[in-house]
Order: C-alpha cells, then structure tokens, then sequence
C-alpha cells in the first residue's frame, strides 16, 4: 500500500475542515483575511509608490512606517 507524501500540514487542515463546519473552520484560521492585506498594500502602493528612497534599511523601516501611519490617518480620517 502507497502512503502520501503530502504536507501534513494540509493534511491536518482537511482533517479538520471535516470536523468543524466551513464557516467555523474559516473564522477559527482567520482564512479569507488575506485579501484585506493585500488591499491595503495595493493602496499604500498606488498612493506612494512601490519604491522606498531611503538607502539605509533603518531610514527604510522608518520610511515605510511613516507611509503606513500617514495612511492609516487617511483610513481613520475617512470613516
């Protein structure tokens, strides 16, 4: 008899996607937050651009902070 050599990870998940219902299964691994991320990011691009000036990675982490606090503000601001 052949085993899989799947992940054992998605095979948990299955495992588990069978217990739990759908719905509950989604909330309880947060499955479905990612396209918020990806909306933000998409944004946050289109707004400042897709390049970071700074050349040091601190003044670049600084630079990304201040893009992403600025928008926020902007989120904030908006609701």
């Amino acid at each position: 008899m052949l085993r899989s050599r799947g992940s054992q990870a998605r095979k948990l998940a299955v495992i588990e996607q069978k217990i739990f219902k759908p719905k509950a299964w989604s909330r309880i691994h947060r499955f479905g937050y990612r396209w918020r991320v990806e909306g933000a990011f998409s944004v946050i691009k289109r707004v400042f651009g897709e390049y970071v000036t700074a050349r040091k990675f601190v003044n670049m982490a600084k630079e990304i902070a201040t893009k992403a606090s600025i928008y926020n503000s902007f989120i904030t601001a908006m609701a």
